[in-house]
């Protein structure tokens, strides 16, 4: 193994496939031609790393400019830091070390298991998949990406049009559709409350009188007016593209879907009947999501993210009070999306804490479920909205669902006792 290459090829390695990046210190004596160090700042567990083809007897030996070295670029990146020693040696890594440290020596590790956080550097480390004559070659490579990633940098992107935030684009594509049907629909019935229903807002009596359950799920796409669409989608495209950004467009679903429902089937727990809608309940859940994210790569620890979030979380609470606004379907989206959000994590700290989640997560799917089975209160009831609504199917020339709908109505209120 030429040492001088392979260091060549696991910075390449680090920089391409991670997203760190080089650091470049002001005063060049502070490092010397046999390392590399690279910075991540967002990463999850090691945001520096050291490459070097130093051994660790001269390690131990300047392990005080060491320690300034990174506590310069901790300070430097207002955080506390997590820091990786990778030496090409054939040295054995001691076990009461310090400094998370590895050592390799051809396709043999010892020291912290960095396989399982960057499980291809093994196929880095295998010189049949490595053709590289000279460090040179591996050099050219890395400028021509850091030069290639600085000019697609400059190009302006249109967010709505770019793939990675492809599930906020979508979800704020529907909401505004919806958005126009539900007026649409209200040329024609003339009354916005009946319009919404019919486009699938929340509403207990249809819920629990005709099993319309859909509604848990529709009733997060409509919203009242057009103030209400256009903060709730400002607060979506920072949220939602936050969340994509750092856990991509299927985890992005996996909290906003099931935190906009279940903050409904909060509402229809503990609150009164009432119409609702609304995407806010799984923008809480996402608000979660990035309070966990700061949790999990140490982000909280800067003190003004910290302060930061706890003026936005005082914010929340402070919208969630007042009248007119859901605070159930705001607190159930924010404890579903948190939740779900703990399985995320990346760090061994928490590991507990992840499996807890998991746990914690069925417990509650089991107890949503059982009380939405057994909630029996549909007080109060709105019969003049019932009619309205059915009088609403009439105009739009839906005579037969007019119909079953109101026998269907009648029975749930026979079945209740309102009717005798």
């Amino acid at each position: 193994m030429n040492k001088e290459i392979k260091l060549a090829q696991l910075m390449e390695f680090f920089i391409k496939k991670y997203s760190y990046g080089l650091v470049k210190f002001q005063d060049p004596s502070l490092v010397n031609k046999k390392e590399f160090w690279l910075v991540k700042p967002d990463h999850y567990k090691y945001q520096l790393i050291r490459i070097t083809t130093n051994s660790l007897e001269i390690r131990d030996y300047e392990k005080e400019k060491l320690n300034n070295i990174v506590q310069s670029i901790g300070v430097s990146l207002n955080r506390e830091i997590n820091f990786l020693d990778l030496h090409l040696t054939d040295e054995e890594v001691l076990e009461n070390d310090d400094i998370d440290t590895v050592c390799i020596n051809g396709d043999q590790i010892s020291g912290v298991d960095i396989k399982i956080l960057y499980p291809e550097i093994l196929k880095v480390l295998d010189d049949k998949n490595n053709n590289d004559k000279s460090v040179n070659d591996v050099n050219q490579r890395v400028e021509k990406f850091i030069k290639n990633k600085i000019v697609e940098s400059k190009k302006k992107k249109n967010p709505y049009l770019d793939k990675q935030y492809i599930g906020t684009n979508l979800i704020t594509l529907l909401c505004v559709l919806v958005y126009v049907a539900t007026n649409v629909v209200n040329l024609f019935v003339d009354n916005i409350i009946v319009a919404d229903i019919i486009t699938g807002a929340y509403y207990k009596t249809f819920i629990m009188g005709l099993g319309q359950y859909w509604r848990f799920l529709t009733a997060g796409f409509l919203h009242g007016n057009i103030f209400h669409l256009i903060m709730n989608l400002y607060a979506l495209s920072i949220l939602g593209r936050s969340v994509e950004r750092q856990y991509g467009t299927l985890n992005f679903f996996k909290v906003l879907i099931p935190s906009m429902i279940g903050g409904l089937i909060f509402v229809y727990i503990l609150d009164a009947n009432n119409v609702t809608l609304g995407i806010s309940a799984g923008l809480y859940g996402l608000m979660a999501t990035i309070i966990v994210y700061l949790f999990d790569t140490g982000l909280i620890k800067n003190k003004r993210v910290r302060n930061g979030i706890i003026f936005q979380l005082l914010l929340c609470v402070v919208i969630s009070i007042t009248p007119g606004v859901s605070m159930y379907g705001h607190l159930g989206g924010f404890m579903i999306g948190l939740l779900i959000s703990l399985t995320f994590i990346k760090n061994s700290n928490y590991r507990d804490l992840v499996r807890n989640s998991y746990f914690a997560l069925i417990i509650a799917l089991g107890l949503m479920i059982y009380f939405t089975v057994v909630e029996k209160d549909y007080k109060p009831l709105y019969g003049q909205t019932d009619i309205d609504v059915i009088e609403g199917y009439q105009k739009l020339g839906l005579n037969d669902y007019s119909n079953k709908l109101t026998i269907d109505l009648n029975e749930y209120y026979y079945k209740i006792g309102v009717l005798k």
